[in-house]
């Protein structure tokens, strides 16, 4: 994560920062990104960056943080309009999703990262906050309190856990395939459609 400097920056600047990371790890993989790029496009000296970041590594794990949050974003939202209805806000939260990479200026750096394998930096470790609460199991917990678990068949967080890493895998292997093969967005909203229903209703008659 960013050092303490990076967060007494202006916003203004922070936002350049963020932009230009997006725009460099939109066309070149993390492997080959360089520290001299970033800092052209963000026009920062090369001494500034390291005032700011480890090194690109860094960098690039907090820009996916930033990135994420706006997926978490859409499915508390599609959690909260459905009241709870996991299967329903699920697709919802995918339609979302999808529109957002495809209408967005982050389509290239979603498609640059799935391409090379980075997206594993989402299972990452994040640091610890003063509460002692990691961000990722805050998020977690708010995103279970949302879950209507009335009509599910789950006795344990486990199990919920589980079910829904299973369907996040799902998606993550649809938009990898909608951004690499440049599959049109209504077979891949089908597709997922299909993949819910199969696991919410079961295939067995």
């Amino acid at each position: 994560m960013p050092k303490t400097t990076f967060f007494n920056l202006s916003k203004e600047k922070q936002e350049r920062i963020f932009k230009a990371a997006v725009g460099v790890f939109s066309n070149t993989p993390l492997r080959e990104a360089k520290v001299s790029e970033i800092i052209k496009q963000a026009d920062i000296s090369r001494g500034a960056f390291y005032k700011y970041f480890e090194n690109v590594d860094d960098l690039f794990q907090w820009t996916y943080q930033q990135i994420k949050v706006d997926a978490h974003n859409l499915i508390f939202t599609a959690l909260e309009n459905t009241k709870g209805d996991l299967f329903l806000a699920l697709e919802m939260f995918f339609l979302d999703f999808l529109k957002s990479v495809d209408s967005s200026h982050y389509q290239g750096y979603f498609k640059v990262m799935m391409l090379n394998g980075e997206v594993e930096l989402d299972q990452q470790v994040l640091a610890t906050p003063p509460n002692g609460e990691t961000q990722e199991v805050g998020i977690q917990k708010q995103f279970f309190t949302l879950i209507n678990t009335r009509d599910l068949k789950l006795t344990n967080g486990r199990e919920y856990q589980e079910l829904v890493n299973f369907i996040m895998d799902i998606m993550h292997q649809l938009i990898k395939q909608h951004l690499i093969m440049h599959q049109p967005s209504e077979k891949t909203k089908a597709q997922f459609r299909q993949r819910l229903l199969w696991i919410e209703n079961g295939v067995k008659k």
